[in-house]
């Protein structure tokens, strides 16, 4: 059974730490990754790819997006491709990415440790976060490529805890898609799926998420008696 959670609706207690996916959890990224994907694309006279085409391919990081916007037959170029998307995203991932309303308030509030777990280059998220002004809020940012595994393998949740000297059941697992149920249910967190990124109700049902969040101050509600 799924809940959606509120003040009303706590999450499991008590919650020493929360695990934030970043694009289409903390941010919404998806216009300057499309921007890129097409910047690339075109350099190499490929056809671009929509809005909603990028949407589906986010999740898996930079080279699987890559892959994903590849026309069939074509794959022999994603290595140039990718090498174009990596120049072309460096120089826009800030042009119109911004928090998801509510966020800055979520993460302003909660005064537990709060880590960025994503399977976007560490760099990128680095970037982003510092660009926003949230970076400080953060006592670890790990990236796709700051381990030698990812989302949905639950080893990227579990050393980043053991880093911090955190159990599973101590953190709860916050983000938008499948990758991020999978490795939290894995690695033996409670994980909270959230309806305002990329991914539908269906799609985070499908994956087996127990608890949702519609807002972020919703999220906040459910988080309250971890955050006080």
């Amino acid at each position: 059974m799924v809940t959606l959670v509120s003040r009303t609706q706590p999450l499991p207690q008590p919650i020493d730490a929360v695990i934030f996916d970043l694009d289409g959890t903390l941010v919404d990224s998806s216009v300057d990754l499309q921007a890129a994907v097409n910047r690339a694309l075109a350099e190499h006279r490929l056809p671009a790819c929509t809005h909603a085409q990028i949407l589906a391919a986010i999740g898996d990081g930079a080279r699987t997006l890559i892959e994903r916007a590849m026309p069939v037959g074509r794959q022999s170029l994603v290595n140039e491709v990718h090498a174009s998307f990596n120049r072309h995203y460096e120089a826009c991932l800030l042009d119109a990415t911004r928090p998801y309303a509510g966020i800055t308030d979520l993460l302003q509030s909660l005064t537990m440790p709060l880590l960025v777990v994503s399977n976007k280059p560490e760099r990128y998220c680095r970037q982003i976060l510092a660009g926003l002004g949230l970076a400080e809020r953060f006592c670890g940012i790990w990236g796709g490529d700051s381990l030698s595994v990812r989302k949905p393998d639950p080893d990227s949740l579990r050393e980043p805890l053991q880093i911090l000297g955190l159990a599973p059941t101590q953190a709860l697992m916050v983000g938008d898609g499948a990758q991020d149920v999978r490795a939290a249910q894995g690695a033996g967190l409670n994980c909270c799926g959230v309806l305002w990124g990329f991914r539908t109700q269906q799609e985070l049902e499908a994956s087996g998420v127990r608890w949702l969040a519609a807002s972020p101050a919703d999220l906040l509600a459910a988080l309250a008696p971890s955050s006080r």
